[in-house]
């Protein structure tokens, strides 16, 4: 699966991941949201950023996961300008710098949520180590799985402490999920 990810060009990347941000806004309830969970993409994941600089426009609050190395677990923290506002965080991926201030999960409206694979009934396969699925076990709002076509599988394994997805968007289609 992850194999697949590093051979999609950037064109195809910056294309699907425009597609995915312009089905989201259509789909979703992106009016009535005013706090997102965004991720900020590693190499081979769908690139939301032009939906994050949308939200920034909008006023709505955009928030990224923020490790927080005392707890060893991720925190929201809100950004205003990913230009100031990112850096490099334990694993390599941009998060908001310690001056950003630190917001409740449980008042967020929506997660968008990478992934290695997705499928249709909301399960979630990550990259091993569930600090994402910790993060979202206190989230209140729609966990929005984002992914290339080629990530929807028949059937994603499933531990005990995996959170599903509400639902999922890739640069074809939206679905919502039947097992959340």
């Amino acid at each position: 699966m992850e194999g697949q990810s590093r051979r999609i060009g950037d064109g195809e990347r910056a294309l699907a991941g425009e597609l995915i941000c312009r089905l989201f806004q259509t789909v979703s309830r992106w009016e009535a949201v005013d706090s997102i969970l965004f991720y900020h993409p590693l190499q081979g994941e769908p690139d939301i950023r032009p939906l994050m600089a949308r939200a920034l426009e909008e006023g709505k609050a955009v928030l990224l996961p923020r490790f927080d190395p005392q707890t060893r677990s991720y925190h929201a923290a809100r950004i205003g300008s990913p230009g100031r506002d990112l850096r490099a965080g334990k694993f390599g991926v941009m998060e908001p710098t310690d001056a950003c201030a630190t917001a409740p999960l449980e008042g967020i409206d929506q997660a968008l949520v990478p992934g290695v694979a997705f499928d249709a009934a909301g399960r979630r396969l990550g990259r091993g180590a569930g600090y994402y699925d910790r993060i979202l076990e206190r989230t209140k709002g729609d966990r929005v799985g984002i992914a290339f076509d080629w990530q929807m599988v028949a059937k994603v394994p499933e531990e005990t402490h995996d959170v599903r997805m509400t639902g999922i968007i890739t640069p074809s289609r939206r679905l919502i999920c039947d097992g959340a």
